[in-house]
């Protein structure tokens, strides 16, 4: 499980989960869900549920800040969180297009950025 708050204008970026589904909750915000290629709008209190597999993008439409909680089914995911973030209280430092390259591939068994093939 996590939580994050996405930025005005920001979004999650389409990608999909080999072996964990997955459920959004919005508890905060407006945005634009892309699930397995169908759009829809969202708000406070939507639920979004992700079967394994298939490609979700999330893009804050709003004004302020889209806060959302994420649960999986299987763990996994947290890893990659851990390779994409500092520890609390440390400074953020920028990650390389290389470095960041690294790390989806190391995490490619679990989380796949882009559509589908």
């Amino acid at each position: 499980m996590g939580y994050e708050d996405i930025a005005p204008g920001a979004e999650i970026q389409l990608h999909r989960h080999l072996v964990a589904d997955e459920i959004i909750f919005v508890h905060r915000g407006a945005g634009v869900a892309t699930l397995g290629g169908r759009e829809a709008s969202v708000s406070a209190g939507a639920t979004i549920y992700i079967p394994r597999n298939t490609t979700i993008s999330l893009v804050n439409s709003g004004s302020e800040p889209l806060g959302i909680a994420f649960v999986f089914s299987k763990p996994g995911f947290e890893d990659l969180m851990r390779d994409n973030s500092v520890p609390e209280g440390q400074p953020v430092t920028p990650i390389s297009a290389e470095e960041r390259a690294r790390i989806q591939a190391r995490h490619r068994w679990h989380t796949i950025a882009g559509p589908k093939p």
